[in-house]
């Protein structure tokens, strides 16, 4: 009988469930490979060699063996364990955030080294303390505009002329920004975003992470971003995301 094909790949552990009574589906964002599901046989055994390695939040080598239906992971190696960030519960409820974005914006077996690279910097920047709302809100930002979500925030998504400097409406729906002109005669519901907004979302979406992180940013204009893309990523994902309760609890 011919032994199953075999392949090695690294990348950031996303998530793990159960499945039987020992074994565990891992879902892991590889560099090479984009997002891959594997099953980790007998891991959650005790005496598992593979137990304690494939955690959330874990960036790690595997070996792997191609399945019939679904590879099995043979062999694993933690190359960064992220320990300062596992170890305080505010940092993992922000990184499972970050896990659970990459895990829903992103498709099976589509490589993706720009999903990986927001990922591992943004797990980099938990570990160095770098834990304010305005990190998160650069992350979903460069999220979105990464698959290809991200909003219109320049130009109105009905009549696309140029924004004025002005309080406008925000669309779900068209992905942007509503032109105070055209929402006044749209029959669609669309928030209200401010001017301060409107700047926000460009610099979030255009400036590096170090360049946001220099901004001192009012805590009320941070709550509206804040609403804005969590209604925006909910309706682009038609779902919620679930650790971001979890951070609302911890933080709480």
């Amino acid at each position: 009988m011919a032994r199953p094909r075999t392949y090695k790949s690294e990348g950031i552990i996303l998530k793990g469930i159960p499945l039987g009574e020992a074994d565990r589906i891992v879902t892991i964002y590889t560099l090479g490979s984009g997002k891959l599901r594997l099953v980790a046989k007998g891991v959650r055994r005790s005496r598992s060699r593979m137990s304690g390695y494939l955690e959330p939040l874990t960036y790690v080598s595997i070996s792997v063996a191609e399945g019939r239906n679904i590879d099995t992971i043979t062999e694993v190696e933690i190359i960064q364990s992220f320990r300062e960030i596992r170890e305080d519960l505010l940092l993992v409820s922000k990184g499972l955030y970050f896990a659970e974005i990459v895990d829903k914006f992103t498709v099976d077996r589509s490589p993706g080294s720009a999903e990986f690279k927001l990922l591992f910097d943004g797990l980099g920047r938990l570990k160095a303390s770098y834990t304010t709302d305005l990190a998160l809100r650069y992350f979903e930002m460069q999220m979105l505009k990464i698959t290809g979500f991200g909003p219109e925030i320049y130009q109105c998504v009905e009549c696309h002329t140029e924004l004025e400097v002005d309080s406008h409406g925000f669309s779900n729906l068209k992905g942007g920004i509503l032109g105070s002109e055209c929402r006044s005669k749209s029959s669609e519901p669309s928030a209200t975003i401010s001017v301060g907004a409107i700047k926000l979302l460009r610099y979030l979406q255009n400036e590096s992470y170090d360049r946001v992180m220099g901004l001192n940013i009012p805590e009320v204009l941070l709550v509206d971003v804040e609403k804005l893309l969590g209604s925006y990523i909910r309706y682009v994902l038609d779902k919620k995301i679930k650790s971001k309760e979890f951070i609302g609890l911890i933080s709480s």
